[in-house]
Protein backbone atom coordinates (compact mmCIF):
# COMPACT_ATOMS: atom_id res chain seq x y z
CA UNK A 1 0.00 0.00 0.00
CA UNK A 2 1.55 3.63 -0.80
CA UNK A 3 0.89 6.44 1.36
CA UNK A 4 -2.56 7.54 -0.32
CA UNK A 5 -4.64 3.85 0.29
CA UNK A 6 -4.34 2.59 -3.01
CA UNK A 7 -2.64 -0.38 -4.59
CA UNK A 8 0.81 0.17 -5.59
CA UNK A 9 0.11 -1.47 -9.31
CA UNK A 10 -2.46 1.80 -9.31
CA UNK A 11 -0.53 4.31 -11.41
CA UNK A 12 -3.76 6.29 -12.38
CA UNK A 13 -5.17 6.96 -8.79
CA UNK A 14 -1.56 8.01 -8.02
CA UNK A 15 -1.10 10.60 -11.13
CA UNK A 16 -4.75 11.66 -10.26
CA UNK A 17 -3.44 12.59 -6.54
CA UNK A 18 -0.80 14.44 -7.76
CA UNK A 19 -1.98 16.23 -10.59
CA UNK A 20 -4.69 18.10 -7.52
CA UNK A 21 -1.78 18.37 -5.33
CA UNK A 22 0.12 20.26 -8.21
CA UNK A 23 -3.33 22.47 -8.82
CA UNK A 24 -3.00 23.28 -4.94
CA UNK A 25 0.57 23.92 -4.85
CA UNK A 26 0.53 26.39 -8.07
CA UNK A 27 -2.48 28.37 -6.11
CA UNK A 28 -0.21 28.23 -2.78
CA UNK A 29 2.82 29.40 -5.06
CA UNK A 30 1.03 32.26 -6.50
CA UNK A 31 -0.19 33.57 -3.18
CA UNK A 32 2.85 32.90 -1.54
CA UNK A 33 4.57 35.29 -4.36
CA UNK A 34 2.04 37.89 -4.56
CA UNK A 35 2.36 37.56 -0.52
CA UNK A 36 6.34 38.20 -0.47
CA UNK A 37 5.58 41.39 -3.35
CA UNK A 38 2.73 43.06 -0.82
CA UNK A 39 4.02 42.50 2.68
CA UNK A 40 8.48 42.65 1.29
CA UNK A 41 7.11 46.23 0.09
CA UNK A 42 5.30 47.41 2.90
CA UNK A 43 7.93 46.27 5.15
CA UNK A 44 10.49 48.45 3.41
CA UNK A 45 7.95 51.31 3.15
CA UNK A 46 7.48 50.61 6.96
CA UNK A 47 10.34 49.86 7.82
CA UNK A 48 9.77 46.92 9.85
CA UNK A 49 11.94 44.29 10.19
CA UNK A 50 8.76 41.82 10.79
CA UNK A 51 7.28 42.37 8.10
CA UNK A 52 10.25 41.91 5.86
CA UNK A 53 11.53 38.98 8.06
CA UNK A 54 7.59 37.47 6.91
CA UNK A 55 7.93 38.36 3.90
CA UNK A 56 11.27 36.37 3.12
CA UNK A 57 9.15 33.78 4.95
CA UNK A 58 6.68 33.98 2.00
CA UNK A 59 9.45 33.74 -0.59
CA UNK A 60 11.34 30.66 1.17
CA UNK A 61 7.74 29.16 0.98
CA UNK A 62 6.97 30.40 -3.02
CA UNK A 63 10.60 28.64 -3.53
CA UNK A 64 9.69 25.56 -1.52
CA UNK A 65 6.07 25.06 -3.30
CA UNK A 66 8.40 25.44 -6.58
CA UNK A 67 10.52 22.97 -5.85
CA UNK A 68 7.57 20.48 -4.83
CA UNK A 69 6.44 21.10 -7.55
CA UNK A 70 9.51 19.97 -10.09
CA UNK A 71 10.28 17.17 -7.30
CA UNK A 72 7.22 15.69 -6.03
CA UNK A 73 7.45 12.69 -8.43
CA UNK A 74 11.36 12.27 -8.77
CA UNK A 75 13.29 10.00 -6.97
CA UNK A 76 14.71 10.34 -3.73
CA UNK A 77 18.38 11.85 -4.23
CA UNK A 78 16.22 14.72 -5.89
CA UNK A 79 13.91 15.20 -2.91
CA UNK A 80 16.82 15.39 -0.51
CA UNK A 81 18.98 17.61 -2.53
CA UNK A 82 16.53 20.35 -3.11
CA UNK A 83 15.57 19.85 0.93
CA UNK A 84 19.55 20.39 1.78
CA UNK A 85 19.07 23.58 -1.02
CA UNK A 86 15.98 24.45 1.21
CA UNK A 87 18.52 24.48 4.46
CA UNK A 88 20.79 26.22 2.65
CA UNK A 89 18.28 29.20 1.74
CA UNK A 90 16.71 29.50 5.12
CA UNK A 91 19.47 29.81 6.43
CA UNK A 92 20.92 32.88 4.80
CA UNK A 93 17.13 34.15 5.21
CA UNK A 94 18.03 33.96 8.63
CA UNK A 95 21.33 35.77 8.72
CA UNK A 96 20.21 38.55 6.84
CA UNK A 97 17.07 38.79 9.73
CA UNK A 98 19.52 39.18 12.65
CA UNK A 99 21.65 41.69 10.50
CA UNK A 100 18.40 43.89 9.85
CA UNK A 101 17.68 43.06 13.75
CA UNK A 102 20.66 44.81 14.96
CA UNK A 103 20.82 47.71 11.98
CA UNK A 104 16.93 48.48 13.17
CA UNK A 105 17.56 48.65 17.09
CA UNK A 106 20.27 50.95 16.21
CA UNK A 107 18.64 53.54 14.56
CA UNK A 108 16.03 55.64 16.21
CA UNK A 109 12.67 55.11 13.52
CA UNK A 110 10.18 52.89 14.49
CA UNK A 111 7.68 51.27 11.98
CA UNK A 112 4.15 52.07 11.51
CA UNK A 113 2.13 50.13 13.50
CA UNK A 114 -1.03 50.62 11.59
CA UNK A 115 0.86 49.14 8.13
CA UNK A 116 2.69 46.48 10.54
CA UNK A 117 -0.83 45.06 11.64
CA UNK A 118 -3.05 44.96 8.21
CA UNK A 119 -0.50 43.81 6.27
CA UNK A 120 0.09 40.97 9.38
CA UNK A 121 -3.41 40.44 9.25
CA UNK A 122 -3.59 40.22 5.13
CA UNK A 123 -0.47 37.43 5.66
CA UNK A 124 -2.45 35.67 8.75
CA UNK A 125 -5.49 34.96 6.00
CA UNK A 126 -2.88 34.02 3.28
CA UNK A 127 -1.26 31.52 5.40
CA UNK A 128 -4.52 30.21 5.96
CA UNK A 129 -5.84 30.50 2.34
CA UNK A 130 -2.92 28.33 1.38
CA UNK A 131 -2.73 25.83 4.22
CA UNK A 132 -6.99 24.95 4.03
CA UNK A 133 -6.41 23.25 0.70
CA UNK A 134 -3.30 21.52 1.50
CA UNK A 135 -4.47 20.09 4.30
CA UNK A 136 -7.59 18.64 2.56
CA UNK A 137 -5.74 17.74 -1.17
CA UNK A 138 -5.77 14.07 -0.43
CA UNK A 139 -1.95 13.66 -1.64
CA UNK A 140 -0.88 16.28 0.77
CA UNK A 141 0.53 13.46 3.20
CA UNK A 142 2.36 12.04 0.80
CA UNK A 143 3.83 14.63 -0.82
CA UNK A 144 4.90 15.93 2.40
CA UNK A 145 6.75 12.45 2.94
CA UNK A 146 7.59 12.22 -0.58
CA UNK A 147 9.13 15.96 -1.63
CA UNK A 148 11.03 17.19 1.83
CA UNK A 149 9.92 20.70 0.93
CA UNK A 150 6.96 21.98 1.72
CA UNK A 151 6.66 24.55 4.44
CA UNK A 152 6.27 23.56 8.15
CA UNK A 153 2.69 23.89 9.20
CA UNK A 154 1.76 25.06 11.36
CA UNK A 155 4.67 27.81 11.83
CA UNK A 156 7.34 27.30 14.20
CA UNK A 157 8.04 29.19 17.61
CA UNK A 158 9.09 32.34 16.67
CA UNK A 159 7.51 32.65 13.28
CA UNK A 160 4.21 33.71 13.88
CA UNK A 161 2.27 35.94 11.84
CA UNK A 162 3.14 39.68 12.15
CA UNK A 163 -0.37 40.32 12.58
CA UNK A 164 -0.15 39.38 16.42
CA UNK A 165 2.83 41.21 16.73
CA UNK A 166 2.37 43.90 14.80
CA UNK A 167 2.83 46.61 17.37
CA UNK A 168 5.10 45.87 19.64
CA UNK A 169 8.77 44.48 17.61
CA UNK A 170 10.61 46.54 14.84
Amino acid sequence: MNPLGHACHDHGALDAAQGSLRAVLWTALAINASMFLVEGGAGLLSRSVSLQADALDFLGDSASYGLSLLVVSRPLRWRASTALLKGFAMGLFGLWVIGATIYAATTPETPNPATMGSVGALALVANIVCAVPLFRCSAFAAATMRSGMLPLWPPQPGCSPAALNGPTLP
